[in-house]
């Protein structure tokens, strides 16, 4: 795999750390620039190694990654008085980990953003159970929803193992036919992701794959 930037060394702060990915951010990543019409003010590890394509781009930088450092982003350059606290952590080195720095700059963004809310999903509820619609309107791109929903998706399975660790344990110990059994009992499984985002079952069978494990694993854990 072609690396296109500097790794960033270890010693570096985390508030060091955050600033070179945000700069690379505000960048665009250098997309498709020529190496030589990059500034020489620009820090080595801001600067790309090579000529950045799409391509090499979503493979190096996956979209998931990109989507993060835009919040933290977000976050880290406004002046609103609910981002003093983290940027005071950020500056004092308080938080231990790159992740800690995601997933806090990630809940202020989810709260406070009016892009990010304007895609979240409106909750009714259908037989005692959630069910996440996607509003009507959108007020931005499609990749900025879809971005969304994998986060909220991610976000909603880690809560889950979270909040539901013993039940799991308790599945972790059944045998593969015992668990195949549970699993056949539900009918409705591969409808279970519906209910969690409001998002299509993918028609393509290539594209199924992780959308009916992601659903049986919450009817297990709803079930246990």
């Amino acid at each position: 795999m072609t690396k296109l930037f500097r790794d960033i060394p270890k010693h570096f702060s985390l508030k060091e750390k955050v600033d070179i990915l945000t700069q690379r951010h505000e960048n665009n990543y250098f997309l498709e620039v020529e190496p030589d019409e990059i500034g020489e003010e620009v820090s080595e590890f801001v600067r790309p190694v090579c000529k950045v394509t799409k391509k090499a781009l979503d493979s190096c930088v996956t979209r998931d990654i990109r989507a993060k450092i835009k919040k933290i982003h977000w976050v880290v350059n406004r002046d609103d008085e609910f981002t003093h606290d983290f940027k005071e952590k950020l500056n004092s080195n308080f938080f231990s980990s790159m992740n800690e720095v995601f997933r806090e700059s990630s809940k202020i963004y989810s709260k406070y953003c009016d892009q990010y809310m304007s895609s979240k999903a409106t909750v009714s509820s259908v037989d005692g159970r959630k069910v996440y619609k996607r509003k009507a309107m959108q007020s931005f791109d499609q990749m900025s929803e879809n971005e969304n929903i994998e986060l909220d998706c991610k976000e909603r399975i880690i809560d889950a193992v979270i909040k539901n660790y013993d039940k799991l344990k308790n599945l972790f110990q059944l045998s593969s036919d015992e668990l195949q059994a549970k699993i056949s009992s539900n009918p409705e499984s591969s409808n279970a992701i519906a209910y969690i985002l409001g998002i299509d079952q993918p028609i393509e069978e290539k594209n199924r794959l992780l959308f009916l494990t992601i659903s049986t694993f919450f009817d297990l854990i709803n079930d246990a």
